[in-house]
C-alpha cells in the first residue's frame, strides 16, 4: 500500500461520518476488500494475447498474482458489462421472431458440423460457450456465433464509456487481436462487432474480416512465449504504460528488470 492509500484509509478511518456516508463507505470497502477468488489458469487467453508478453508469460507459468485491493468502481463495471451481454445476446436471439434473417447457433452444434483442429467445447455458460484449444493452449469464452442473412459470424460484444464510444469509428486493435484468437479456434473469418455506450445504450457496429496474416501474428506471439517458458527467459518489458495499469504481476516484473 503506498503512502497515499494508507493516509487515505487512515482519514477515512477517523473522520466521524454521517450514517449515509458511513453506509456507502463500508459498502464500498466490501466490494474493495472482498477477495476476488478467481485464479487464472496457465492457458492463453484471447483477452491479452495482444498486451504485455512479459505479463501472458507470468500467467502461462504460473507466477502468484500479487494481492491487491480492488477498485469498487471496476468491480462494477465489469459486473454490468457481463449483464449486458446477456441482455443483448437474448435480444439477438428474437430477431428472427420478427422475420428478420438472424439465426443464433449454438457454437457446439456449430463445431460438431464444422469442425476445427484442436478445438473443444468446454461448458455452457447460460447464452456464453467456455471453448479450449489444445493446440494453442487457450481457453476462451465465447459471446456467439450467428448466421445473418446467410453467412456466419462470431459475434463479439463490447460495452464502452461514453468519451470513447463517442469518437469511435472502428474496433480497438485489442479487441481485433482478441477476436483473431476465436477466427483461429472456431475457424470463422468474420466478426461482427457490438459496441454499445454504457451510458446511454446507444450501439454500433463494425463488420472485421480476419486474414492469415492476423492470425500468424497470434501464432507468432504463443510460439515466442512458448520459446521463453522453453529456455526460462523473461520477455521484454512493456512500453505501453497502459499494460501495467492493472497488472498483478508488478512486484516480480521489478525484480526482473
Amino acid at each position: 500500500m503506498s503512502l497515499k492509500d494508507l493516509t487515505k484509509l487512515v482519514k477515512n478511518l477517523t473522520e466521524e461520518k454521517s450514517t449515509e456516508e458511513k453506509f456507502l463507505y463500508e459498502l464500498n470497502e466490501t466490494m474493495s476488500r472482498t477477495p476476488n477468488e478467481h485464479k487464472p489458469s496457465k492457458f492463453y487467453k484471447p483477452s491479452s494475447i495482444g498486451g504485455c508478453k512479459r505479463n501472458i508469460y507470468y500467467q502461462r507459468i504460473g507466477v502468484e498474482l500479487e494481492p491487491e485491493k480492488q477498485d469498487c468502481n471496476l468491480v462494477g463495471i465489469c459486473e454490468s458489462g457481463s449483464n449486458r451481454h446477456e441482455d443483448i445476446q437474448n435480444w439477438v436471439t428474437k430477431m428472427s421472431k420478427l422475420g428478420y434473417k438472424c439465426e443464433w447457433v449454438d457454437v457446439a452444434e456449430y463445431l460438431k458440423a464444422h469442425p476445427v483442429d484442436g478445438t473443444r467445447v468446454k461448458e455452457k455458460r447460460n447464452m456464453e460457450t467456455k471453448c479450449f484449444n489444445d493446440n494453442l493452449q487457450m481457453s476462451f469464452l465465447c459471446d456467439g456465433i450467428i448466421k445473418f442473412d446467410g453467412s456466419y459470424y462470431i459475434l463479439e460484444i463490447k460495452t464502452e464509456v461514453s468519451y470513447k464510444f463517442q469518437g469511435q469509428v472502428k474496433p480497438f486493435e485489442e479487441h481485433i487481436e482478441q477476436a483473431t484468437c476465436y477466427s483461429l479456434c472456431l475457424g470463422i473469418d468474420n466478426i461482427m462487432f457490438l459496441y454499445e455506450d454504457r451510458n446511454f445504450c446507444s450501439k454500433k457496429t463494425f463488420l472485421i474480416p480476419i486474414t492469415q496474416d492476423m492470425k500468424n501474428v497470434v501464432v507468432d506471439t504463443i510460439f515466442e512465449i512458448e520459446a521463453n517458458i522453453e529456455a526460462n527467459t523473461t520477455p521484454t518489458k512493456s512500453v505501453n504504460p497502459k499494460d501495467c495499469n492493472y497488472c498483478l504481476y508488478k512486484n516480480r516484473c521489478h525484480i526482473d528488470g
